[in-house]
């Protein structure tokens, strides 16, 4: 996504000047506005991540892995989003704007999907699977109330449900990290005109 920034006629004629005087030093300045405005704009989908009611299963690990990042500090572009080499990159679609996905269980099987206190308050799974309680009094059984099939365990006399099975569930993307950008490009830009101005009052020449 690329966009622009705007300068009065004073400022672009410093800003020509600067080119012509000093070209190094002012895209530096350019890199430094970006490289801050990157940043700030990824904590900024962190934050509508953690709180997306379409991402609230599992997304303490997808949200951990949102980064902003360049290849080279001087580059005048820059990334924000999950690494390739993230474990969860798989799931970096559902930042985006894509059509819903459909999983399937195997055949006579169903999908254990954590719920409830199965799940951190950061929507981290707290187990990967219902396999990894055996031996601990952990059973499936069916609500008569809701026909819902669950995992868990009476405790005290409380419900300890850590996942429901399902056949299938369908899963779809939060648009997030599109929108969060388009809606902080000005932050983004004054970020970077604010490096370009400090650049030029260095050189003397606003």
């Amino acid at each position: 996504m690329q966009f622009e920034i705007k300068l009065d006629q004073a400022k672009f004629q410093a800003f020509d000047t600067a080119m012509k005087k000093a070209p190094g030093q002012l895209i530096r300045a350019i890199a430094r506005g970006l490289t801050t405005g990157i940043h700030s704009t990824a904590g900024v989908v962190k934050r509508r991540v953690g709180n997306s009611s379409i991402l609230k299963v599992r997304s303490g690990h997808l949200k951990g892995a949102i980064k902003a990042y360049k290849d080279n500090p001087l580059d005048l572009f820059g990334y924000i989003g999950v690494g390739d080499d993230n474990d969860v990159a798989p799931y970096a679609w559902l930042l985006g704007k894509r059509e819903p996905k459909t999983i399937n269980a195997k055949a006579g099987g169903l999908l254990a999907i954590p719920v409830g206190e199965g799940l951190t308050a950061d929507g981290v799974a707290r187990y990967d699977s219902p396999n990894d309680l055996r031996g601990q009094g952990y059973r499936w059984f069916k609500n008569p109330k809701t026909q819902k099939i669950l995992f868990g365990k009476n405790v005290g006399g409380h419900l300890n449900i850590l996942f429901v099975g399902k056949e299938s569930v369908t899963i779809e993307s939060s648009g997030i990290l599109p929108d969060v950008i388009q809606e902080r490009i000005p932050k983004m830009a004054q970020a970077i005109e604010k490096e370009v101005i400090k650049t030029i009052a260095k050189l003397g020449l606003n």
